[in-house]
């Protein structure tokens, strides 16, 4: 699943935020060594600053039919998922990103 949003504040909040013009990318998949690199590098050649990354790696219980039925701690034996999360600079605009 690859996700591409704009970032949005709070209803609460008034003010603005450093991080309201952004756009956040999410991608989960299962787990892929170099989804990181390449995500970052494919960035870079569209001159995108990161302003923040999570990468969370977690392992999961899934069914016979591969669906999940929970989330564990990452080890040898489980399926492990990536979850990538992005926020970067609004500046080329998330239809753009969307359309690439």
């Amino acid at each position: 699943m690859v996700q591409v949003v704009p970032h949005k504040l709070p209803s609460n909040t008034h003010e603005e935020s450093y991080f309201a013009g952004n756009v956040i990318i999410e991608i989960v998949s299962p787990d892929a060594p170099f989804i990181v690199v390449t995500v970052e590098a494919l960035l870079r050649q569209l001159d995108l600053m990161i302003h923040r990354k999570l990468h969370p790696i977690m392992g999961v219980r899934l069914t016979a039919e591969k669906e999940i039925l929970g989330v564990i701690s990452p080890v040898d034996t489980s399926e492990k998922f990536d979850h990538l999360y992005l926020e970067i600079d609004a500046d080329a605009g998330h239809r753009f990103l969307e359309t690439y």
